[in-house]
C-alpha cells in the first residue's frame, strides 16, 4: 500500500505540472503594435504673392513622394479652387481669388493636406465724388451743402476750407454722407469765391454781392434721372467711353465708379441732362464686368478677355544621361486652350497633353547611349527646350611602338596613337634630349614625332609619356662604330 500510494502521489504531481505548462503555454500571446503610418508630406509653392484688388487666379504646385495622395481646400469664401482638389504625387492646384471691394487687404489659407499656403489680397482703393454747389450763394451768406458718393463705407474723408469766411464744424466721416459749410454773409463790393477740399477734391463755391440776382431756384418737381444705357460691353484694349445722362434742369447728380479698372474722367458731377465720360483700361486676363454709379443708375460694364498668350517656366532644362523626368509651367492670359507637343521619340509628354487656363505639362527623357542630344516641349508657340547629357564614355588608348632604338646620329622617330573619336590624350617627353614636334596632343587616333639629338656620348634611354603610356627610346653612342 505504501507503495502504490508514493506511485500514484508522484502521477498525480506530474500530471499537475503537465496541466499547468498546458494551461500556461495556451494562455500566452505577443502583441504587437506597429507604428502609425506617417502623414504624407508635401511643399508647396505658389505663384501668386499677392493678389490686387480686383480678382486675379493663381497655380499652386505641390511637391511630394510619388505615391503620396493630398487633397487641397479653401476656407475663405473669396478663394474658389478652380482645378481638381487633389492628385497623388507632385501636382498643381489652380485657384481663383474675387474682387475685393473694401479698402482693407485680407487674407485666406488653402491647405494641402495640412499645409497652409497663405493667400494675400489687397485693398480696394477708395474712390469719392463730390456734388458741386448749385449755383452762388447769395451775399447774405448761408450754408452750403456737399453730397459725398464713396465706392465702400470703411472709404474716410474730411472737409476743409482755404478762406476764412468759409468755415465747417465738420469731423472725418466715412461713407456716403454730406459736408456742410458755413458762408458768412459777403459786404464787399465785388462776388468773391473760396476753395474747399471734400474727399481730397478741391471745389470753388462763389457768392454774390449786393445788387446781383439770387442763383436760380432749385427744381420744383422730383430728379428722376435715367442714361442712355446701363450695361456697355468693352473691348479688352479699353480705353475712352461715354454715357449720356438724362436729368430734368436744375437737377444735381454725381457719378462714382465701383472698380479700380473704370476711372471717371472730371468733372464727376453735373446740373440737369449731359454727358459722363470715363475711361476703362486694358484687359490683362479673363473677361471682366464692373461697375459705375451715376445719378443713382448704376451702369454696367462687360470687358472682353485679353487675347491669348502662354508663357512656359522655366525656358531651359537639362536631363542627365541616365534620363528621367521634367514639368513645364503653363500661365495663360485668359481662358486659353492650348497642346503640348514634343520634337523628339525619346521626349515622351507624359500628362498635360492639353489644357483651358493655367496648367502643367509633364514629360520623361529615355536613356541617353548616344552623344548630348537637345529636344523641344511645344505649347501653343512657345518652346522649352531639354538638352541631355552624352552617356559616359570610357576612353582607352593603344601605343605603339613602345620601345625605339634609335642610332647616335639626330633622328626623328613616330609613335601611334589608337583611341576612340573623342577621347583625347596628351604626351610629353621625359628627357632633355628627346623633344616632341608639334601637335603633342590630340583627339582619337592620331601620331606623335620625336625628335632625339644626337649623342656624343655614352649609350642612353629615356621616355616619353603618350596617352599614360611610357615609350622608351634607347640610343647608342658614337664610340660604338
Amino acid at each position: 500500500m505504501g507503495t502504490r500510494s508514493f506511485a500514484t502521489t508522484c502521477c498525480a504531481l506530474m500530471l499537475l505540472v503537465a496541466a499547468l505548462a498546458s494551461s500556461t503555454c495556451g494562455s500566452s500571446s505577443i502583441a504587437v503594435t506597429s507604428p502609425t503610418t506617417p502623414k504624407c508630406q508635401v511643399s508647396t509653392a505658389n505663384s501668386l504673392a499677392s493678389a490686387p484688388s480686383d480678382g486675379a487666379t493663381g497655380t499652386i504646385a505641390v511637391d511630394t513622394t510619388r505615391d503620396c495622395t493630398w487633397t487641397a481646400s479653401s476656407a475663405a469664401a473669396w478663394i474658389v479652387i478652380t482645378s481638381q482638389a487633389e492628385g497623388q504625387g507632385a501636382g498643381s492646384v489652380s485657384y481663383r481669388v474675387s474682387a475685393n471691394a473694401d479698402p482693407s487687404p485680407r487674407h485666406g489659407m488653402i491647405d494641402v493636406n495640412g499645409t497652409q499656403v497663405a493667400v494675400a489680397q489687397d485693398a480696394a482703393p477708395c474712390h469719392f465724388s463730390v456734388a458741386l454747389p448749385n449755383g452762388a450763394v447769395p451775399a447774405g451768406g448761408g450754408a452750403v451743402a456737399l453730397a459725398v458718393t464713396a465706392s465702400a463705407a470703411a472709404c474716410t474723408w474730411t472737409a476743409t476750407s482755404s478762406v476764412g469766411w468759409i468755415t465747417t464744424t465738420m469731423q472725418p466721416a466715412a461713407g456716403n454722407g454730406t459736408a456742410t459749410f458755413s458762408v458768412a454773409a459777403n459786404t464787399d463790393t465785388s462776388p468773391r469765391s473760396g476753395v474747399v477740399t471734400v474727399a481730397g477734391q478741391t471745389i470753388t463755391i462763389t457768392q454774390s454781392t449786393a445788387g446781383q440776382p439770387p442763383p436760380p431756384p432749385p427744381p420744383t418737381g422730383p430728379c428722376t434721372d435715367t442714361l442712355s444705357a446701363t450695361t456697355q460691353s468693352i473691348a479688352a484694349a479699353g480705353g475712352p467711353q461715354s454715357v449720356a445722362v438724362n436729368a430734368p434742369a436744375g437737377c444735381a447728380w454725381t457719378a462714382t465708379a465701383n472698380v479700380n479698372w473704370i476711372t471717371v474722367t472730371p468733372p464727376a458731377a453735373g446740373t440737369g441732362s449731359g454727358q459722363l465720360a470715363y475711361s476703362v483700361a486694358a484687359n490683362p486676363g479673363a473677361a471682366r464686368t464692373g461697375t459705375l454709379t451715376i445719378a443713382g443708375v448704376t451702369l454696367t460694364v462687360t470687358q472682353a478677355s485679353a487675347a491669348c498668350g502662354v508663357t512656359l517656366a522655366p525656358p531651359d532644362q537639362s536631363i542627365p544621361a541616365l534620363g528621367g523626368t521634367g514639368t513645364v509651367s503653363v500661365a495663360t492670359r485668359g481662358d486659353c486652350s492650348w497642346n503640348a507637343v514634343s520634337s523628339a521619340d525619346w521626349l515622351q509628354i507624359s500628362s498635360g497633353a492639353s489644357g483651358l487656363g493655367n496648367g502643367t505639362v509633364g514629360f520623361t527623357v529615355a536613356i541617353n547611349l548616344g552623344p548630348a542630344r537637345t529636344g523641344t516641349v511645344s505649347v501653343a508657340g512657345q518652346t522649352v527646350t531639354v538638352t541631355q547629357a552624352a552617356v559616359l564614355q570610357l576612353c582607352t588608348f593603344v601605343v605603339s611602338p613602345l620601345t625605339i632604338t634609335a642610332d647616335s646620329h639626330r633622328d626623328m622617330e613616330h609613335v601611334d596613337v589608337a583611341a576612340g573619336a573623342g577621347c583625347a590624350w596628351t604626351s610629353v617627353s621625359n628627357a632633355d634630349w628627346l623633344t616632341l614636334q608639334p601637335p603633342a596632343a590630340g583627339n582619337g587616333n592620331g601620331s606623335v614625332t620625336i625628335n632625339v639629338d644626337r649623342n656624343m656620348g655614352m649609350p642612353r634611354s629615356g621616355t616619353v609619356t603618350i596617352a599614360g603610356q611610357v615609350v622608351t627610346v634607347q640610343q647608342s653612342s658614337d664610340d660604338e662604330k
